[in-house]
């Protein structure tokens, strides 16, 4: 099992890796297609808006079916998890049906709520790409669900690789059209993407022992348990849309194009943020669920442990990295065609609010799907609620000095508040596990990527200097920074003596020899 999980691992990082470039590839071309402008404001507000049922219903059900699959397998044996999964799957299937035509027929009173400072003109077109976009999340609900039961067997590559299959769609409008796409075809490609992806994931099912035959009972006892976590966690998720939205009725009050800039710097800083944290918690979620079942808190806290560990590994610098070099990095990627040099500069300060707080979103990602492979969703609502109330308040607070940027930097605060409160949580919940030791690494960590990061930061500066500010040479002057930085940043983990690092270190060492 260890071996499956590490190669797991692997295999999930390389696809979310390719994902993710593949993603911000997208990003990039849409940029060159709109810039950021008062129409690409209202194709984000129109998809957070179309895809609000998807993170409410979707993302919540399937961390409650993979551990209630898990139960009844355990005790019922296969056709017992079938036929729940059967069960739930249709109760998702019809939930988004209602809730897609629900955001059809309401969608000018959802616009006017999370868009008010909108012209009347930008409003309308939202509203139509609200209606264009809302059914897609029926067939991305079916993806979500073959994904539950193939990850609940620790199949995690089909999944994680739909994310490749979304952004091919995407890619074949955009290069075609180039500065002549249209932001109404822009909202016909997502929905086909959607599409895309449940196709893709099909025939990968058709390998499991199960056949999709729809079935809805709400009064089995499964059921009943799945609904007993559902409610509360769908409930806190509506929560954590609060933030968004406040963000993006905020920001629509700024000035034109503030919408766009937030969300380019975010989707930047969630690529960083999202490919590791994601990639270990989706691995390690199936593991918790079964250990947790079987009472075996010894696997549980070395799980939990080596996670921070892991995360902290990677985030600490990437923050680092990524303050050190956000003006090149909104280059390199969005600066071409409609997008000019101040988008930059503006996407450049919203991404360092977002960085700042890299490292406590992250954590608060990982043990959020913690206490849910706990079946646990009363500690992950308290700290959504902390989470939202926080987040909120800085913006209020941060917006009148520091405009767009204070809306950014709130949640990177309110990240850090949230991780915090989930680890004091998790202490009450097992009282022997004990932070010390990461929290020493950690700082050990943030120590060895500051040096790293003013090495960056001046080698950048240095090479550009000499070679020029092009697009190419700002990005084969990123290359070499980084490059350095990554020498003093191992270099600097060996010195401060970071035992659990060397450790893994050590390991894929031997691993590479034999």
């Amino acid at each position: 099992m260890k071996n499956n999980v590490v190669r797991a691992s692997f295999v999930v990082a390389i696809i979310g890796i390719i994902s993710k470039i593949m993603g911000t590839v997208r990003q990039s071309l849409i940029a060159y297609s709109f810039g950021q402008s008062a129409l690409t404001d209202a194709y984000n507000s129109a998809y957070k808006i179309a895809f609000l049922s998807t993170v409410l219903l979707n993302a919540s059900i399937v961390m409650v079916i993979i551990p209630i699959m898990d139960k009844a397998k355990t005790k019922e044996g296969l056709e017992g998890k079938n036929r729940f999964f059967n069960n739930a799957s249709t109760l998702v299937l019809v939930s988004n049906i209602v809730l897609s035509i629900i955001s059809v027929i309401g969608a000018r009173l959802l616009v006017d709520l999370v868009s008010p400072g909108f012209s009347e003109e930008i409003k309308n077109i939202t509203v139509d790409l609200v209606r264009i976009i809302s059914p897609s999340i029926i067939f991305l609900g079916v993806s979500i669900c073959l994904g539950a039961y193939q990850q609940s067997n620790f199949i995690f590559a089909p999944y994680a690789a739909v994310g490749i299959i979304n952004n091919i769609v995407f890619y074949i409008y955009l290069l075609i059209m180039g500065k002549e796409a249209s932001i109404y075809g822009l909202g016909i490609i997502t929905s086909l993407g959607a599409v895309a992806q449940m196709i893709f994931m099909i025939p990968f099912m058709r390998k499991q022992d199960v056949a999709y035959k729809p079935h809805l009972d709400l009064q089995s006892d499964y059921m009943k348990d799945a609904m007993s976590m559902f409610m509360p966690l769908m409930l806190l998720q509506g929560v954590a849309q609060i933030d968004v939205f406040v963000t993006n009725a905020l920001a629509t009050n700024i000035e034109t194009g503030m919408v766009s800039v937030l969300d380019n710097a975010y989707r930047l800083f969630s690529a960083f943020m999202n490919l590791f944290v994601m990639t270990i918690s989706t691995v390690l979620f199936p593991l918790l669920s079964e250990a947790f079942n079987k009472k075996d808190y010894t696997s549980i806290k070395k799980m939990v442990r080596d996670g921070m560990d892991f995360i902290a590994l990677i985030l600490i610098p990437a923050s680092i990295g990524v303050i050190a070099l956000a003006t090149p990095i909104v280059q390199v990627v969005y600066e071409r065609g409609k997008f000019t040099a101040l988008d930059t500069e503006m996407t450049k300060a919203a991404l360092i609010g977002y960085a700042i707080g890299m490292l406590g979103n992250g954590l608060k990602v990982f043990y959020n799907r913690l206490f849910i492979s706990f079946q646990d969703s009363v500690i992950p609502f308290i700290n959504v609620v902390f989470n939202t109330v926080s987040n909120v308040l800085l913006a209020l607070l941060l917006i009148i000095p520091l405009s767009f940027r204070g809306l950014a930097l709130a949640q990177g605060l309110a990240g850090i508040l949230s991780a915090v409160l989930f680890m004091y949580h998790f202490k009450k919940k097992i009282p022997d596990i004990h932070y010390k030791t990461s929290i020493i690494n950690f700082c050990k960590l943030f120590i060895i990527a500051a040096a790293m990061g003013v090495a960056v930061h001046y080698i950048y500066e240095t090479i550009v200097s000499y070679i020029g500010n092009s697009n190419l040479q700002v990005l084969i002057a990123m290359s070499g920074a980084i490059l350095v930085g990554l020498v003093i940043y191992i270099f600097g983990i060996y010195l401060l003596k970071i035992d659990s690092v060397i450790r893994w270190m050590d390991h894929f060492k031997k691993k590479v020899k034999r």
